[in-house]
């Protein structure tokens, strides 16, 4: 099957990230924005796409890089391999470079076309660096991770039920799994990104519904009710607008989901090039039966608040 277009552009930006990254989260990456492709394909919004990729490499690229070269240090102080440090991949991609004229000029034009389409998009990066985030007390908010082997990975599901559970600093934490859907609505169905989240993320990053309301907490549990938010950008261009969507019923992956809430305008979440800004936000009570193994590593991301007056 033919890719979608722009996807070889974003496999061929993954190269430079870490081996450690791209071997924890290569997959995962792929399929999401294989998802958001489409979906942005048949809302003719590509140049949005191309545009936040752009800021989502100079945003998150250092920040990978600065977790490989403190996961090569560590490992060398404990005497143990370097398994995606810094070193080896320069040394990789040094080789590769050599070995293949064609793979450099490729490296070369996309750096090129990265470069050359900074200027245009100044202002997003600005906005997504400087600005403060556009949730409550921002500086208080942190992302937890599980680790393994010195590399951040997705969490546990029961992990963070006991993190919930026994925290003593964090005022609130919450959860969110970015998965892709598939909407069958009045015209032919259409694939959608999604984030599975908890009714104590919205809480947690203070953030509540411009319309309706977001998940309740009975939808967290299994057999509890099917709800979804609809991001601001969604409900507008699926919907039109209207307000009477609240308490309607849609179906999503042949389930019946009953639309609770819209969510503001200025609530671009999760934003980021692993995930990028959902459609909507659907409750996690479905999938709580297959996460009772603690060993299991779902693509589960926790973000905390702390209590105010602490420190991490």
């Amino acid at each position: 099957m033919k890719p979608p277009p722009g996807l070889p552009v974003h496999r061929a930006t993954l190269r430079f990230y870490p081996r450690a990254f791209r071997r924890d989260h290569g997959q995962q990456t792929l399929a999401l924005v294989r998802t958001g492709l489409a979906a942005a394909r048949a809302r003719g919004g590509l140049g949005t796409v191309w545009r936040r990729t752009l800021v989502d490499l100079v945003r998150n690229l250092p920040g990978a890089w600065r977790d490989a070269a403190s996961a090569t240090l560590r490992s060398r102080r404990e005497g143990g391999e370097a398994g995606g440090g810094l070193g080896p991949n320069l040394s990789r991609g040094a080789r590769r470079v050599l070995r293949s004229p064609g793979y450099a000029a490729s490296v070369a034009l996309t750096l090129g076309v990265s470069l050359g389409s900074l200027g245009s998009v100044a202002a997003m990066v600005e906005r997504a660096i400087l600005e403060p985030l556009p949730y409550q007390h921002p500086d208080r908010l942190l992302m937890i991770t599980e680790t393994s082997r010195g590399d951040r990975i997705s969490t546990a599901y029961l992990n963070y039920l006991d993190w919930r559970r026994e925290a003593t600093t964090l005022e609130e934490m919450g959860m969110f799994v970015p998965e892709g859907v598939t909407w069958t609505g009045n015209g032919p169905a259409s694939r959608h990104l999604s984030v599975a989240a908890s009714s104590s993320l919205f809480t947690t990053l203070g953030v509540g519904a411009a319309v309706g309301r977001t998940l309740s907490d009975a939808a967290d549990r299994d057999g509890g009710p099917l709800e979804v938010v609809l991001s601001d950008a969604f409900w507008k261009s699926a919907f039109g607008g209207d307000v009477t969507v609240v308490g309607r019923s849609m179906v999503l992956n042949d389930a019946s989901w009953e639309i609770v809430g819209v969510m503001p305008p200025y609530f671009d979440f999760p934003g980021g090039i692993i995930v990028p800004r959902a459609d909507m936000f659907t409750s996690v009570g479905p999938s709580v039966p297959t996460w009772q193994d603690r060993g299991s590593h779902p693509g589960i991301y926790v973000i905390g608040r702390m209590v105010e007056g602490s420190s991490q």
